[in-house]
């Protein structure tokens, strides 16, 4: 196990506290990823690994729990804690902030680890929202079964077909067949495509 891994999955512990969330159990993987990205791998010369701060957080006003100091480098500020424990409560802490819900509804929905590596990269943690590099790290895209919410995109984009057939019975009252006519149309589509 490597110290990213350690990192993730007390990352992954701590946020579950906080939300009272049961994420999938390889949730973690996505914050790991993340880890690996801030601190080029756990590379103890970079800031991240130097300052306990695994995630390069920025210093808040009266401090996070367990800081002890601000880290001036060129492009900071950036918080130092006492302890990498420290840092990883305060980065939980973080994730449980409002403006974080699409990273929330993934690890509560018990999304897999590239869905929240997703919403992770469309969440404020990152100007550039990594570029896609956490979710290929972990070696793929995110499931289209991903909540709604998830990555950002509305529910009705963002909602599989059986939650649209769903919808549409409780709002019309009888059954529909959504799914098999949606099914349907993708293959017809397909099948044009691949004819062409």
């Amino acid at each position: 196990m490597s110290w990213t891994d350690d990192v993730g999955r007390q990352l992954a512990a701590d946020l579950s506290g906080i939300l009272g969330a049961i994420p999938s159990p390889d949730a973690w993987r996505a914050f790991a990823a993340q880890v690996a990205n801030e601190t080029a791998g756990g590379d103890p010369t970079t800031r991240g690994v130097r300052d306990n701060n695994p995630l390069n957080l920025r210093p808040i006003p009266g401090g996070w729990p367990g800081q002890v100091g601000v880290d001036a480098d060129p492009g900071g500020p950036f918080a130092i804690f006492a302890t990498t424990d420290a840092g990883i409560a305060a980065a939980a802490r973080n994730y449980a902030a409002p403006s974080y819900a699409g990273v929330q509804d993934a690890f509560s929905s018990g999304a897999d680890p590239a869905t929240l590596a997703a919403a992770i990269e469309a969440s404020p943690w990152s100007a550039g929202g990594y570029g896609g590099s956490l979710v290929t790290a972990l070696g793929g895209y995110p499931v289209p079964h991903a909540a709604p919410g998830a990555l950002g995109l509305p529910a009705k984009i963002a909602a599989v077909p059986g939650e649209l057939a769903a919808g549409a019975a409780r709002a019309t009252g009888r059954a529909v067949l959504g799914p098999l006519v949606l099914g349907a149309a993708i293959v017809f589509v397909f099948l044009i495509a691949v004819d062409a």
